[in-house]
């Protein structure tokens, strides 16, 4: 099998860590696989040269069609000025390209840590490239079979349904597992743009109709993350 060649439905686990800039602004990075159009990103950090990224992990698919690592990532350093509250004018600091190819035997080893890249952005000036900040990103190959979110206190949620009463009039029950959330999109509300997240669960009788406020049923709020790990279970 050729080595560059990807497990069917696996996912490129990205970690951005490490950021350094030679002045305090408020910065986010982004990152894009080439040739696809969604772009990921950080949150925006508080206004220090060293920003530390509350969502710095993105998992990114790797669709069958694409299953080479002939490709390459593509990061970009942004500035955020006249940030006030939520708002703020974000322009492009520098960039970063990452060729796959060369990192393939360390990224399919799909039960090894994977591999940790020291990276530089950089941008054009008077016809000089100049760096202008560095970072560290950690990659790693993800099967869709592995691809949980790991937790040291983890409390199982699956118990067996309540035993059923012979002599009781039969009533159908439904379980309801609620796990985890991945890549949750960042939003303008909060100063950090980290989502807090909620999932519902409700059951109607007829179709096209809403269930009721008593036959709906709601996670608690998980504050601030964008992989979310609910673990919680629902009896209906």
């Amino acid at each position: 099998m050729d080595d560059r060649k990807l497990l069917n439905s696996s996912r490129l686990c990205v970690i951005i860590e490490g950021a350094e800039f030679a002045k305090e602004f408020n910065y986010f990075i982004s990152v894009q696989l080439e040739g696809e159009v969604e772009k990921r990103r950080t949150d925006i950090s508080a206004k220090v040269t060293n920003p530390i990224f509350s969502a710095n992990t993105f998992y990114l698919e790797l669709p069958n069609s694409k299953a080479e690592l002939n490709t390459r990532l593509f990061f970009s350093a942004f500035v955020v000025a006249n940030r006030e509250g939520s708002g703020g004018q974000a322009r492009l600091l520098g960039e970063c390209a990452l060729e796959l190819g060369p990192l393939a035997p360390a990224l399919i080893d799909v039960k090894g840590a994977g591999t940790r890249q020291h990276l530089k952005f950089a941008r054009y000036h008077e016809g000089k490239q100049v760096t202008v900040g560095r970072f560290l990103v950690t990659l790693r190959i993800v099967t869709e079979a592995n691809f949980q979110e790991a937790s040291s206190d983890v409390v199982e949620i699956f118990h067996p349904l309540p035993a059923m009463d012979p002599f009781a009039q039969f009533n159908w029950r439904v379980r309801v597992d609620f796990r985890a959330a991945v890549d949750l999109p960042l939003n303008g509300v909060s100063e950090s743009g980290l989502p807090s997240s909620t999932l519902e669960f409700g059951w109607s009788q007829y179709l096209q109709q809403m269930p009721g406020d008593n036959e709906t049923f709601k996670t608690k709020v998980f504050p601030n993350s964008r992989h979310p790990f609910y673990n919680q279970q629902h009896l209906y």
